[in-house]
This record gives C-alpha cells, structure tokens and sequence, in this order.
C-alpha cells in the first residue's frame, strides 16, 4: 500500500472544499471558467500526492 502524504487531513479537506467549489461555479449561471481551470489544476496536484485511486473510493 502506498503512504500518504505528510499533510494528509488538510490536503483532504483542501480537495474536498476545491471540489465544492468548483461545482458552485460551474452550477453558477455565469461560470467563471478561469478559476474553474486553476482550481481544477488545484485538484490534480492534490490528487497526485495521495496512493492512485484514494479520491475514488471516497
């Protein structure tokens, strides 16, 4: 099994919240897709840290 990363608990709320944000925005009736984009980038680097599929189960 892979380890995760040092700053497990805040990296996940991190996710979790970047998440929630994003769907705000795109449910939002003028998304702002340049955040849309950096939050998502965001996510990628967060996602990468964790063992392949962490995110997915939860």
């Amino acid at each position: 099994m892979s380890r995760l990363p040092k700053n497990f608990p805040e990296f996940s709320i991190i996710h979790k919240t970047l998440l929630k944000k994003i769907q705000e925005l795109e449910d939002s009736k003028e998304p702002d897709n340049e955040k849309i984009k950096l939050y998502k980038e965001e996510l990628l680097k967060i996602e990468k840290k964790f063992p392949e599929g962490f995110f997915d189960r939860n």
